[in-house]
C-alpha cells in the first residue's frame, strides 16, 4: 500500500526551493517496485510536493536546473511507514546506522517477540475454547437447574395430591402430611438448588464473556508482541488471568455440579417419601398412586439430567486444565519475551551512553549548522548537503575557472556549461564568465584550434586565418639521350613552284677561247684530233689564235617549274637536353594535422 510523502522544500533560510525536480531511484526489487527505476515529482512554485511511494528502499536526488545532481540520501518505506515529510524519511534512522552487535542483538528480540506473540495467540485461542466451553457447561448447569424446577412442581403436586389423600384417608392424611412436609422441604431444596444453579449459570456467563474479553486482549497484544516484548508479555499476563478467571468458573461449576446432585438427592428422598405417601393412601385414591409414579419420573429424570450436568462440568474442568496449561505456556512465552527484554535493557545498561565528544563515544545532538564550531553536535545530511554544495561550487570555481574552453564528446553540454558557438551572454547574471571575455560575447571555436600567444605580433583572442610558412621548391627532370629517330615514309607527288618574271639577263664576256691543232711529227704520228688524212707532220703542235670573246642577252619570261618530291623520310637528331617543369596544385581546403572533432564547452559562472 503507498505511503504519503508530502512537505515543502526549503533551503537553509526557510525559503520554498523553486525549479527543483525529485527522483527517487529504486535501490533494490521489492514486492511492487523494480530496481533502478525513477519516479520523479515537481515540486509547485511554493515548494510543495506530495508523492504516493509504495513500499521499497530508494535513492533520493535532487535536480536544480544550472546545478549538477545532488545525492540527498537514501529513504526506505515500509508498509506500515506513516505519513511524513522527505525530510522524516531521510532523517529516519537505517540499517547503517546501527552496529553489527545492535542489529544481531535486535534480530534476537524481533524473533523472541515474534515466537512470544505467536504463543500468545495460541494461548488465547485456547481461552477462548475454554471461555465457550465453560459457557457451554453453565447453560448445561441453568438446564438442569430448570430440571430440577420441574422435579420440584412435581413434587409439590404430589405433596397436594397426598394432602388430599390425607383428608379423605384419616389416618392416612398424617403419612400424607409428612409425606407434604418432605415434599414441601424437597420443593425448598431444589428452589434453592434451583437458585444457586442460577447464579452458578450467571458466574459462568461472566467467566465466559471474561474469557473472551481476555481472548481479545491476548489477541491485541499478541498482535502488539511482534514490534515489542513487552507488550507480549502484557498479553500473556492478561491471557493467564483469563484462563485463572476461566478455572475459578470451572470449579464454580463444579459447586453447582455439587448443588445439582444435593438437589438430586433431596428429591431423591422427596420421591420416596412420596411413594411411601402414594403406598399408604392408595388404598384412598389411585390418584395418588399416579402422582406418586409421576414424581418418581420426574426424579428419574432429574437424576440423568444432574448426570449429564456432572458429565459437562468435568468436561469444563478439562476445558479449565486445558486453558490453565494454554496459559502457563502463554506464560513460559511472556516469561521468554520478559527474559529477552531484561537482557536488552542489561545491554543497554551496559552501553553506558554518554554524550559523545573527542575523545569518548556517546550521543550526539544532530544540527542543521553549516558554521557551528561546536565539537559535542552532529551535522545533518541537509547540513552535509548544504556544505557539499558549497565547497563543491567552490572547488569548481578554483579548478574550472569560468572561461576556459574544455572539449565535450557530445553535442549536448552538461548542466551549468554552454558550446562555444560566438553567442552573447548575460554579464551581469554570469560575473565571472564577463572578466574573461569582457566583450559578452563567447568565442566562436567551431572548426578553430588554439594556439599559444607568441611573444610579439598577436593580441589574446585575435583571429588567424588559414597559412602556410613562406619556401621554395627546385625541379628538374633526369637527362636522356634519345639517339637518332626515322621519320615515317610520306609521298608527296608533284608540287608545281609558284611563277616568277626574271626579265632579260646578260651572260658574262668569258667566252674567248682557242682550239689546238695537231700534225704529224717526222716519226710519222699523227694527231687525230687535227688531221684528217695520213700526212706526215713535224713533230710539234700548233694552236689557232684567240678570238671569239663574246656575251650573250638571254630573255627569261615568267613561268614555274613542277618539282617532284616523291617518298622519302628524314632523320632527326635529338641529343641530350632538358625540359621547364610546372608542378600542379594539390591539398585539402585548409591547413590541418590528424584530429577528433570535439565541442568545446566554457563554464557559465
Amino acid at each position: 500500500m503507498p505511503v504519503l510523502i508530502s512537505g515543502v522544500l526549503k533551503d537553509g533560510t526557510g525559503t520554498p526551493v523553486q525549479n527543483c525536480t525529485i527522483q527517487l531511484k529504486a535501490c533494490r526489487t521489492s514486492t511492487t517496485v523494480i530496481v533502478n527505476t525513477v519516479a520523479s515529482e515537481n515540486p509547485d512554485e511554493a515548494g510543495r510536493y506530495s508523492m504516493d511511494v509504495e513500499s521499497g528502499q530508494y535513492s533520493v536526488i535532487l535536480l536544480v536546473e544550472g546545478f549538477p545532481p545532488s545525492h540527498a540520501g537514501i529513504i526506505t518505506v515500509y508498509e506500515d511507514s506513516q505519513p511524513g515529510t522527505l525530510n522524516d524519511f531521510l532523517m529516519a534512522p537505517g540499517e547503517s546506522d546501527l552496529s553489527p552487535e545492535i542489529v544481531r542483538q535486535l534480530e534476537e528480540l524481533a524473533k523472541a517477540a515474534r515466537d512470544s506473540a505467536n504463543a500468545a495467540v495460541g494461548s488465547a485461542t485456547a481461552s477462548a475454547a475454554s471461555a465457550e466451553d465453560a459457557a457451554k457447561s453453565a447453560g448445561a448447569a441453568g438446564g438442569e437447574a430448570g430440571a430440577a424446577k420441574v422435579s420440584a412442581d412435581a413434587s409439590a403436586e404430589s405433596a397436594a395430591a397426598s394432602a388430599s389423600s390425607a383428608a379423605i384417608a384419616g389416618e392416612e392424611a398424617k403419612a400424607a402430611k409428612v409425606s407434604e412436609t418432605n415434599a414441601k422441604s424437597s420443593e425448598a431444596t431444589a428452589a434453592q438448588s434451583a437458585s444457586v444453579a442460577e447464579e452458578a449459570k450467571t458466574a459462568a456467563a461472566s467467566s465466559a464473556s471474561a474469557a473472551l474479553t481476555g481472548a481479545g486482549q491476548a489477541a491485541a497484544s499478541a498482535m502488539a508482541a511482534e514490534k515489542s516484548a513487552e507488550s507480549a508479555s502484557s498479553s500473556a499476563a492478561t491471557a493467564t488471568n483469563g484462563a485463572t478467571e476461566a478455572a475459578r468458573q470451572a470449579v464454580a461449576a463444579k459447586t453447582s455440579e455439587t448443588n445439582a446432585k444435593s438437589s438430586e438427592t433431596a428429591a431423591a428422598s422427596s420421591a420416596s417419601s412420596a411413594a411411601s405417601s402414594a403406598s399408604s393412601a392408595l388404598a384412598s385414591k389411585d390418584e395418588a398412586t399416579r402422582q406418586t409414579l409421576a414424581a418418581a419420573g420426574s426424579a428419574a429424570t432429574a437424576s440423568t439430567r444432574a448426570t449429564e450436568a456432572a458429565d459437562s462440568a468435568a468436561a469444563s474442568v478439562d476445558s479449565a486444565a486445558d486453558a490453565a496449561k494454554s496459559a502457563s505456556d502463554a506464560g513460559n512465552a511472556a516469561a521468554e519475551a520478559q527474559k529477552y527484554r531484561d537482557e536488552a535493557k542489561e545491554f543497554a545498561d551496559h552501553l553506558d551512553v554518554k554524550d559523545a565528544s573527542t575523545f569518548q563515544k556517546g550521543i550526539v545532538q544532530l544540527s542543521n549548522a553549516t558554521d557551528s564550531d561546536s565539537e559535542e553536535e552532529a551535522a545533518t545530511p541537509k547540513a552535509i548537503k548544504a556544505l557539499a554544495e558549497q565547497y563543491q561550487n567552490m572547488i569548481t570555481g578554483a579548478v574550472v575557472p569560468a572561461g576556459i574552453p574544455f572539449p565535450w564528446p557530445t553535442d549536448t553540454p552538461q548542466t551549468g556549461w554552454a558550446i562555444m558557438q560566438g553567442q552573447t551572454f548575460d554579464k551581469t547574471k554570469y560575473p565571472q564568465l564577463a572578466i574573461a571575455y569582457p566583450s559578452g560575447v563567447i568565442p566562436d571555436m567551431r572548426g578553430w584550434t588554439i594556439k599559444g600567444k607568441p611573444a610579439s605580433g598577436r593580441a589574446v583572442l585575435s583571429q588567424e586565418l588559414d597559412g602556410i610558412k613562406s619556401h621554395t621548391h627546385t625541379a628538374s627532370t633526369k637527362a636522356a639521350d634519345l639517339g637518332t629517330k626515322a621519320t615515317t615514309s610520306f609521298d608527296y607527288g608533284s608540287k608545281q613552284t609558284g611563277s616568277f618574271d626574271y626579265g632579260n639577263k646578260s651572260t658574262n664576256t668569258t667566252g674567248g677561247h682557242a682550239h689546238p691543232l695537231g700534225v704529224n711529227n717526222a716519226s710519222g704520228q699523227r694527231n687525230p684530233d687535227a688531221l684528217s688524212g695520213n700526212a706526215t707532220m713535224v713533230n710539234t703542235t700548233l694552236y689557232t689564235g684567240q678570238a671569239g670573246d663574246h656575251a650573250h642577252t638571254v630573255y627569261i619570261g615568267a613561268h614555274d617549274h613542277w618539282v617532284g618530291i616523291g617518298a622519302h623520310t628524314h632523320n632527326l637528331v635529338i641529343g641530350a637536353h632538358g625540359h621547364a617543369v610546372s608542378v600542379d596544385a594539390t591539398g585539402n581546403a585548409e591547413n590541418t594535422v590528424r584530429n577528433i572533432v570535439f565541442n568545446y564547452i566554457v563554464r557559465l559562472a
